[in-house]
């Protein structure tokens, strides 16, 4: 397996390669997909790392726009917390400016419906999480806006969001036992606690049913489209097959639509619809739970022309148990969309709506079926005559096409099953429209029920006796208390002087004998007086004492959960020993002192001990250890590196790290010493939770004034340790390094960026260490600030701070700064201008200006688009630079910052100095031209002939334009004849094989420009050239293939040599007197013509200086 930091590296190289090639979605594309693999079969961390690199590519070309939001849906399928980031790029994606594209509005509703009942099951799951809830709100608030496109004017996405709505009923609905498997087994409405925090049961329930009654109102629309009509059967017909408790809703919009097709379809169109409706309606009768509405189906078949075999086929076997199955179960309980019911904090709007909605159905239901008994009860044939005859004189003369079309003959005219189907069908239209004896029955009933007298509730007084409950209370006996034996220890006299092995022994029985009564001190109440002599026998009479000192140790430690208030006792009294407040006697010293270095060393030791057997024995779990450490009165260094391993511990690490967590927010005289350890820990990278924990902590004490500076003060003091020559031992967890290198430089600076998040200030100090740092490090700070640098904002005061006072040397980090910003955001005024004072003032580089392009004005992007074309370091940028001109927008005036023509007239007016700047600058070109539709080149090499002298670049231009837009022939060689004309490319010797070269490239479009305007001595060193290059032969053999092409008049203007020249006659010696006189003239008129030509520019040349004088004046 690959390490972390491996996959990190892979993936942030796979984004990278497709950053970098932008101009070839295609391989964009394919980088992204290694970038995905990686993503999605790694960990959680890494998605949500890579996350905001992977969605940036939305602001790319249509190709990447649509993988990104494939990749979305995946993303959201492996991880639904994801959903977090997504749904404002989903929202953006959906904006006005994005819905004339409509490949991405269908890609973003599939996308949507794809992953709804993910992120409702992932919402769910986090009730108490109120991060999640925000992310429910904004998906839902998406949804919302998905389902108004129901009115679109594109018929592909009023489809998708039928597919949508299909996945919200079944999402939003209770799946019963007798539910087809399906989408639907994602999660239902059972799946959703009565008591979620933030999703209501009654409001997602509801929500279902709108859905569910916008789908049916679509089937009754008149000017839906068959393909919209196809797809709402579909859904209607699958939500039935999953959802059984609507099929009875489904069946009668089913009924309608049979009765009333659209009249916009044609007949091949009807026959699908009803084709469609065969097929699903044959599906729906083979389920369980459509038994009850087998009449109605049944003849719903047989209208659409199903035959009483296909009919049976379909029926289940098993037809007669289902239907007392049926009856069994259908009397005694309701469908389970009624008998489902919402938590009772639903507010009571909500409640109250949908109760009014129940029973305003409920009483619609009883009012159409008390009309259909009655029609049926009237339904004979004499009646249907009766109506039949009635309706002849509104009959047309001649059958409608529509209703030839609709028209399909009763199967089983006359049967009971179809009367009472026509009697349904009539009952509905009667209840529409308000009449009929259902309608004045309900009707009746509504007002019996607002007459009835107001019946008082009479309140009852239920009187409890209270019972007297006697306590007894047992009395305890008397114990004879027994006498206690006082005696003084100090003043005991003995018989004979003992020895002092006799003594120390006798001491150590003794001890021995005490720590052995703890049980009966505890039974008998003493034992903080047990614990009080087993401390003051430890530590008041020998100073050193290593035999005492781990008899105690043993005795705590064999206990430990019973005996951590003798350990803290025990330490208190050593710290009050240390500090004087207590006294033990030294036998080696005359007055019986010691030194306070002594005291401190005894009292280190003891700590130390315990530590270490707790520590040895793994019992740095237990409580105890943790209660020494926070609650005596000094931890000592040696302590905290016992504290600092028990944190590397794989298992119980995350104990202890609370343990430091507490010391340091209580601990304010040692809190330097607890941030060293804290800091050290972070430079390790086991256990895998080690390094998160230090930054979420660090990242807490920043947000407590009282902490915050010394954590800065920490961070800088931690990143000074860079400008050492070898790294610090304590940065290797295993072995001591020698030299700084990439994964050093990640691990010394990962808390310090972690932070630079909540904490802009610390951009300046990280600046100055970059600028004198060495290479390695720059770009490990480069390839590591991404993430936290968007998270600081552009509009935070200490990032104008950072750029004014930016080190010498630190420009690329502030470009690098100033790029991250302005990704998504806009950039502000007091950027650009202290961006553009930094450049000016330090000549700095000019790639730091990028991110601030359009912030600029015009006259500084034309000062520095120079140093962006020519100088060879900055080529990588030059496609940037081009797209952000064109494609940006002044920040105060909301216009484009240049225009394609001015770019293109300016780019002409940049002078190269040498050969290599002008080779740069030509292949500038060519990208430029890349991003010009061809009107604006077509405007720009117009404006550009009237630069005096006309550039040298001019040339190239025309050959990089006629392989780009290869239409744009005509044109090009109109332009051509206006140079040979203006005698433009004679300016120079530069400027002629410049445009010797731009007529060889041109080919045919430049060879009747060469034919009808070059003079004979003009065209003699055009063929020159040529042969100079070894290219005569090939160069008048196309022209000579060319000669056909031109009018009599364009040959007749061809000077006789020229003529001969082209088809090869050099063996001429001579020429006639009569061909070379019109040869003459023909170079006569010609010059004749250039000079008007020349006449008229000047002419208008003064035009427009006078115009331009009087402006000024008037201005």
């Amino acid at each position: 397996m690959e390490s972390s930091d491996s996959v990190s590296t892979s993936i942030a190289q796979a984004i990278s390669n497709a950053q970098s090639s932008l101009s070839v979605p295609s391989e964009a594309v394919k980088h992204l997909e290694t970038a995905e693999k990686l993503l999605l079969n790694g960990n959680h961390d890494l998605l949500d790392n890579f996350l905001d690199e992977m969605l940036a590519f939305t602001k790319c070309e249509l190709t990447l726009i649509l993988y990104v939001i494939d990749f979305i849906e995946r993303a959201c399928k492996k991880e639904p917390e994801t959903v977090k980031k997504t749904v404002p790029v989903l929202s953006d994606l959906l904006s006005t400016e994005n819905t004339s594209n409509v490949k991405v509005t269908k890609r973003v509703i599939t996308v949507v419906a794809n992953i709804y009942p993910y992120i409702l099951k992932w919402a769910v799951g986090k009730g108490l999480d109120s991060d999640a809830a925000g992310a429910w709100e904004a998906f839902s608030f998406l949804k919302g806006r998905i389902l108004q496109f129901i009115e679109n004017d594109n018929e592909g996405v009023r489809t998708i969001i039928i597919k949508f709505m299909e996945q919200i009923v079944l999402a939003q609905s209770v799946k019963t036992t007798e539910s087809e498997s399906g989408r639907g087994d994602i999660i239902s409405l059972s799946d959703i606690p009565k008591d979620h925090r933030f999703i209501s049961c009654r409001k997602v329930q509801a929500d279902a049913n709108n859905n569910l009654k916008s789908l049916i109102d679509q089937t009754a629309l008149s000017h839906i489209s068959a393909q919209n009509l196809v797809s709402c059967v579909n859904v209607l017909c699958t939500i039935a097959r999953q959802r059984p408790d609507y099929m009875g809703k489904v069946i009668e919009a089913l009924e309608g639509l049979h009765a009333n097709l659209p009249p916009t379809l044609g007949t091949s169109q009807v026959k699908s619809v009803r084709k469609e409706l065969k097929l699903h309606i044959l599906r729906i009768l083979r389920l369980p739970s459509s038994v009850p509405f087998h009449p109605r189906l049944t003849v719903l078949l047989s209208d659409l022309g199903a035959s009483q075999s296909e009919i049976n086929r379909a029926i289940p076997a098993n037809i007669a148990e289902l239907k007392r199955k049926g009856k069994r179960t259908g009397d005694s309980s309701e469908p389970s969309t009624k008998k489902y019911k919402g938590d009772e904090e639903d507010d009571e709007y909500g409640v109250q709506t949908v109760r009014q909605k129940t029973e305003a159905e409920e009483q619609r239901r009883r009012a159409v079926d008390i009309t259909a008994d009655f029609i049926f009860s009237k339904l004979d044939s004499k009646s249907a005559l009766n109506m039949v005859l009635t309706s002849l004189p509104k009959t047309p003369d001649r059958i409608p096409q529509h209703f030839l079309a609709n028209y399909t003959p009763a199967s089983v005219a006359g049967s009971e099953a179809q009367r009472r189907q026509i009697a349904l069908l009539l009952a509905h239209q009667a209840t529409e429209a308000g009449v009929g004896p259902g309608v004045q029955q309900i009707d009746n009933e509504k007002i019996s029920k607002n007459e009835k007298p107001a019946i008082k509730e009479e309140s009852i007084l239920a009187s409890v006796s209270q019972m007297k409950i006697g306590t007894l209370k047992e009395s305890k006996p008397m114990v004879a208390q027994k006498t206690k034996l006082q005696f003084d220890l100090i003043q005991t006299t003995v018989a004979q002087k003992l020895t002092k092995e006799e003594t120390m022994e006798l001491f150590k029985m003794a001890f021995s004998r005490v720590m052995n009564a703890e049980r009966r001190a505890v039974q008998g109440g003493t034992a903080s007086l047990h614990n009080s002599i087993l401390v003051r026998l430890a530590s008041r009479y020998q100073i050193n004492d290593d035999v005492f000192e781990k008899l105690m140790i043993d005795f705590i430690v064999q206990e430990h959960k019973i005996r951590t208030d003798l350990a803290l006792l025990w330490l208190a009294e050593l710290y009050a020993q240390y500090q004087g407040f207590s006294y033990c006697f030294n036998f080696k010293t005359d007055d019986g002192s010691s030194t306070p270095q002594v005291r401190l060393e005894r009292y280190n030791r003891i700590m130390v001990g315990l530590l270490n057997e707790f520590v040895t024995n793994k019992l740095h779990r237990e409580a105890i250890f943790h209660k020494i450490l926070l609650e005596v009165p000094l931890v000592t260094p040696a302590a905290i590196n016992f504290l600092k391993r028990a944190c590397l511990d794989e298992t119980f690490g995350a104990f202890s790290m609370t343990t430091l967590r507490e010391l340091i927010l209580t601990r304010g005289r040692q809190r330097h010493e607890m941030l060293d350890v804290l800091f050290e820990l972070s430079f390790y990278e086991k256990p895998a939770h080690l390094r998160h924990s230090c930054i979420d902590m660090v990242r807490e004490f920043c947000e407590l004034p009282y902490l915050k500076t010394d954590i800065r003060n920490h961070l800088v003091d931690q990143l000074e340790l860079l400008k050492l020559p070898n790294p610090p031992d304590f940065l290797s967890q295993d072995e001591t390094l020698s030299v700084w290198d990439e994964s050093t430089y990640r691990s010394a600076l990962h808390l310090y960026i972690a932070v630079l998040s909540t904490d802009a200030s610390l951009l300046l100090p990280l600046a100055r260490i970059y600028a004198e740092s060495s290479k390695d490090f720059k770009m490990v700070v480069q390839n590591s600030i991404d993430s936290a640098v968007r998270s600081i904002g552009i509009h935070n005061q200490e990032i104008l701070k950072f750029v004014e006072e930016c080190p010498h040397g630190a420009e690329p980090l502030v470009a690098k700064v100033v790029n991250l910003l302005t990704e998504r955001d806009t950039v502000t005024k007091d950027l650009v201008v202290r961006l553009k004072a930094l450049q000016e003032e330090r000549n700095a580089d000019v790639r730091t200006m990028i991110p601030v392009l359009n912030g600029l004005e015009k006259s500084d992007i034309i000062r520095i688009l120079p140093q962006f074309v020519l100088k060879s370091v900055n080529q990588r940028t030059v496609r940037n630079v081009f797209k952000k001109i064109l494609l940006g927008r002044h920040i105060d005036t909301g216009e484009p910052i240049l225009s394609g023509v001015e770019l293109v007239y300016e780019y002409h007016l940049i002078m190269p100095s040498t050969s290599n700047e002008v080779e740069t600058q030509i292949e500038n070109l060519k990208d430029l031209i890349e991003y010009l539709p061809k009107e604006a080149i077509a405007n720009a090499v117009e404006k550009i002939i009237d630069i005096r002298p006309i550039p040298v670049l001019f040339y190239s231009t025309l050959i990089a334009v006629i392989d780009k837009y290869p239409s744009l022939d005509s044109f090009l060689s109109n332009v051509l004849q206006k140079l040979i004309s203006k005698e433009l490319w004679k300016e120079s010797e530069d400027t002629k094989y410049a445009f010797f070269r731009a007529l060889s490239h041109l080919k045919l479009v430049a060879y009747t420009p060469i034919l009808s305007c070059f003079s004979t001595d003009e065209f003699m060193e055009y063929i020159e050239f040529h042969k100079a290059q070894g290219t005569k032969n090939e160069t008048l053999r196309s022209l000579k293939e060319h000669l056909p092409t031109l009018s009599t008049h364009q040959q007749k203007s061809i000077s006789s040599l020229m003529m001969d020249m082209i088809k090869g006659r050099d063996d001429r010696k001579e020429i006639d007197k009569e061909e070379r006189e019109k040869d003459r003239e023909r170079d006569k008129e010609r010059e004749e013509r250039r000079q008007r030509e020349r006449e008229r520019e000047k002419e208008k040349s003064k035009k427009d200086v006078r115009r331009d004088s009087r402006k000024l004046s008037a201005e």
